[in-house]
């Protein structure tokens, strides 16, 4: 062998042991795995899906404190509403009272008529309205259908923009059900996931 082929393998051992050293050095640094690179991928992968069963689990949280404090605000103003309704029908019928009243003391004033008269002018005057609602729409109306007629208009004076108010509630409730539901399935299967990886480790462990 040469001198000149003795130092062109020198340096090419040269060359060799750098490349061997910096490889050492990243495999020592964790830069390069050439060890259990599928089983690592298949770990990531694990990974990512519990990831992703946990962020899922966090919106539906999001989204059912959401639809809960909404759920909330609309019974408390169904609550309200109805109070105001319940308070303007005592007061029409307080009203309807003290006119029927006020009817009576009037007869009784102009008339000079007894109690007895008086109560059946009252009763003479609901029989001609009867009398006039069938002759206008071909059924008697009474006391009763009036008051129902009255409490529609009232109810609908008093919800206005908020008539359906019920179906809200009731979709909004039935959004919650679906959510707990989905989050329930969600928990689990990241359950069944961990148990999985758990008994997996300690298998691995033993």
């Amino acid at each position: 062998m040469t001198k000149k082929e003795r130092s062109t393998l020198t340096w090419v051992i040269i060359g060799l042991l750098l490349v061997i050293a910096i490889v050492a050095y990243l495999i020592s640094i964790g830069k390069i795995n050439f060890v259990s690179s599928p089983n690592s991928k298949h770990d990531d992968d694990k990974d990512e899906f519990k990831k992703s069963l946990e962020e899922r689990i966090s919106l539906l949280n999001h989204r059912y404190e959401k639809v809960q404090k909404i759920l909330t605000k609309k019974r408390d103003l169904k609550e309200k509403l109805n109070r105001v309704c319940n308070t303007i029908f005592l007061w029409v019928r307080i009203s309807l009272v003290l006119i029927l009243i006020g009817a009576g003391i009037a007869i009784h004033a102009l008339t000079g008529a007894s109690f007895k008269d008086v109560v059946d002018y009252i009763q003479i005057f609901v029989l001609l309205i009867c009398f006039l609602g069938f002759v206008r729409y071909g059924n008697p109306i009474n006391i009763l259908s009036i008051w129902s007629h009255v409490t529609k208009k009232l109810t609908l004076y008093v919800y206005g923009r908020y008539i359906n108010l019920d179906l809200q509630i009731e979709s909004h409730g039935s959004e919650l059900e679906e959510i707990d539901i989905e989050k329930k399935e969600v928990q689990k299967r990241l359950m069944e996931t961990t148990s999985i990886e758990k008994e997996i480790q300690d298998v691995l462990s033993e």
